[in-house]
């Protein structure tokens, strides 16, 4: 890269403008360490959304099906009584 530079700005100006990118990007740049940490704590609040995603998919597929039990058996309850109070009781298959 100096090379590149050195014929537009000169060989000290050159120089400088090189000393001053590297010691603003040492300046700015994350330690290992630290990126480690980062990824680790992303990677545990990703595990922590999933399974959040997974109790509330549960939850709302039991209300779903507690819903759906409970409609169905309201709708059998009523259907019954009014077939009882017509005399029309259901068929009943004994064996």
């Amino acid at each position: 890269m100096y090379d590149k530079i050195k014929p537009k700005l000169g060989e000290e100006e050159a120089r400088v403008l090189l000393n001053y990118i590297e010691s603003s990007v040492e300046g700015r740049a994350a330690p290992q360490n630290d990126l480690h940490r980062l990824e680790l704590h992303l990677r545990g609040e990703t595990l922590t959304t999933k399974s959040d995603l997974l109790k509330r998919m549960v939850g709302i597929v039991f209300a779903f099906w507690v819903g759906n039990t409970g409609g169905v058996a309201v709708i059998f309850y009523f259907s019954a009584r009014r077939w009882r109070e017509a005399g029309m009781a259901p068929i009943v298959v004994r064996y």
